[in-house]
């Protein structure tokens, strides 16, 4: 039986939390992906940061959550460790927009704390800036 009670996700930290609930566990070194149409997650994928090195798995990982229906995409980095892993939100941007999804945010979560990986706006504007 699934649980359909909807979950209230006003804030960064609610999503955390929302996550949890869904997966079961706190994820560690690991991406979780949420997919989002209007005010509703529609899929979590998660992967282990190691393998996101290898070739088209950041792709497979986002078209599975365009599968879901979702208009968007949150990216939640979980780790501990001092890794640069800003550099994630370029690769995710390109694999969201290739998949028509708006990335909608990239958050770090390290030891129950959440903060922004970059500014996704300023992202994206520096894509189409060498596009042109």
């Amino acid at each position: 039986m699934h649980d359909t009670t909807p979950l209230h996700v006003a804030s960064p930290d609610d999503l955390v939390q929302a996550v949890l609930q869904m997966i079961g566990s706190t994820p560690h070194e690991s991406l979780v992906l949420v997919g989002i149409d209007d005010t509703t997650i529609t899929a979590t994928v998660t992967v282990d940061l190691p393998a996101i090195a290898l070739p088209g798995i950041l792709p497979a990982l986002v078209r599975s959550v365009a599968r879901s229906s979702a208009t968007g995409v949150i990216a939640l980095v979980y780790s501990t460790t001092a890794a640069n892993t800003a550099v994630l939100v370029e690769p995710l941007s390109v694999a969201s927009d290739w998949a028509r999804l708006e990335l909608l945010a990239a958050l770090r979560v390290d030891d129950g704390a959440v903060r922004p990986l970059a500014a996704i706006r300023q992202v994206a504007q520096r894509r189409k800036r060498a596009r042109r």
